[in-house]
């Protein structure tokens, strides 16, 4: 996955010349300026994808995260890693019914009834 600046790079871009998606992607592909003004000086370096470019979620700085949690509900089986500033039970709820798969730091103060606990295995994945 690219660096999040080569993405917000491509959203000044696209903006600044007036692209279309279309045309932005054909520049990133082979235009070796809009290449290097990206940082992509190597010739493995990765060419960012629609895929990657559309998942991305940025926000004004002045917007407090839990403003944009409505916009974090993904497609099924998305695996999300996160810290515990995302622990909200709503969202939690939410990504439950969208099959989500998610993992956070649970916050020091939540109340809590423990119902198993999975020991981890050597190797492999979990039966349970």
């Amino acid at each position: 996955m690219p660096p999040i600046k080569v993405l917000f790079g491509m959203m000044v871009l696209k903006e600044g010349q007036g692209w279309s998606d279309a045309q932005l992607f054909d520049q990133c592909r082979f235009n070796l300026q809009v290449m290097r003004s990206l940082g992509m000086f190597n010739s493995d370096d990765d060419v960012p994808v629609e895929s990657t470019y559309y998942d991305i979620n940025i926000t004004e700085a002045k917007l407090h995260d839990s403003k944009g949690l409505s916009k974090m509900i993904f497609p099924k089986d998305t695996i999300i890693v996160e810290d515990r500033a995302y622990f909200d039970f709503q969202l939690m709820l939410q990504r439950f019914q969208a099959e989500n798969v998610f993992v956070t730091r649970i916050k020091a103060n939540t109340v809590f009834e423990q119902i198993r606990e999975l020991e981890l295995p050597e190797r492999g994945h979990f039966k349970g």
